[in-house]
């Protein structure tokens, strides 16, 4: 069967989405890169031209997923419609939900030796979602629905106890003990900031 031409974007689009969806279903460490481009239908050679190596494919997923957290919760906190308060269960559920969305990654970086790129992750995570929680504590004092001096060490803190969880793990969890999680993260965030309910 020939194999279909297409544009470096779109197949380096369709390699990360395999890598993905192997990386999830065998594990990182037992997914080759002939298994990837067999699954995509691509000669070894195509992907690294996209790739140097398996390690560079699961830095392009990283990166992936946390471009993607960062502009929902960059969409949740310029919401107009919504208290600064919804507005923050809102992030606390969107960063929540990638963690279960995300837990097979989130396992592969857990694991020895990829420690650096667990690092990686945390720092683009931080830099690209904690100005936003930044600005939606800023936009919550001057409306006076949250009462907390240091905007910045209020959105670290709560960025440290949603990553502090993915150290803990949430896979395996059950529906209900999972919903209490989220419902006592959201409490727990609430009462740090003194939200008050408009």
């Amino acid at each position: 069967m020939p194999r279909t031409s297409k544009a470096p974007e779109e197949r380096h689009r369709e390699l990360v989405d395999c890598a993905v969806r192997l990386f999830t279903e065998k594990g990182y460490g037992a997914t080759a890169v002939s298994d990837i481009v067999r699954e995509v239908g691509v000669a070894q050679g195509t992907f690294y031209y996209h790739f140097k190596s398996k390690e560079a494919v699961l830095e392009a997923v990283v990166d992936r997923t946390t471009s993607g957290v960062a502009e929902k919760v960059q969409a949740a906190v310029e919401r107009q419609d919504s208290s600064p308060a919804a507005r923050l269960d809102k992030v606390l559920s969107l960063l929540l939900a990638a963690m279960l969305d995300n837990r097979g990654l989130i396992d592969i970086l857990h694991h020895p030796g990829n420690e650096v790129l667990h690092e990686q992750m945390r720092a683009k995570l931080v830099g690209g979602i904690q100005p936003s929680i930044e600005k939606l504590v800023v936009i919550g004092v001057e409306a006076g629905d949250f009462d907390v001096p240091h905007a910045q060490e209020a959105a670290e803190l709560l960025l440290s106890t949603v990553a502090h969880l993915t150290r803990l793990g949430i896979a395996g969890r059950g529906r209900r003990r999972l919903a209490r999680l989220k419902a006592t993260v959201k409490l727990a965030a609430r009462r740090m900031l003194a939200a008050k309910d408009r």
